[in-house]
């Protein structure tokens, strides 16, 4: 919810109409009652946990041979949790390349897939 309001925040207010700003203001009202107080730090920590465990779970998948579609759609996420952690300020060198060998498998695993060869592990 929160990125498609940033998004919707960003258009022309002449292409704001009364519906979309009617929209917006239930998005944000919705967001505010399910707010969970977590630190930063915490917030972070859980974000990484989880790009961690997808990547992990992808990972296995891939080095059994066994990649396919659904496996390069796991490696985008754990790309994307990744990337996710820019806004609490520089990653660790780790993360920054955990996250491009991800865009690499996705795509890799993607295009293997397009020209009808089994993904190499």
């Amino acid at each position: 919810r929160l990125y498609a309001i940033q998004e919707a925040m960003k258009l022309d207010e002449s292409k704001k109409t009364a519906t979309t700003k009617q929209w917006m203001s239930a998005q944000i009202t919705a967001l505010e009652e399910n707010k969970v107080e977590v630190s930063r730090e915490e917030a972070q920590k859980k974000i990484l946990t989880m790009a961690n465990n997808v990547f992990k779970h992808a990972d296995e998948i891939d080095r059994a041979g066994n990649a396919n579609k659904t496996t390069a759609a796991a490696f985008n996420s754990a790309f994307v949790f990744y990337t996710i952690l820019k806004q609490f300020g520089d990653r660790q060198e780790e993360i920054v390349e955990a996250g491009k060998y991800c865009m690499f498998k996705t795509t890799d695993i993607l295009k293997a897939l397009k020209e009808g060869r089994k993904p190499k592990p």
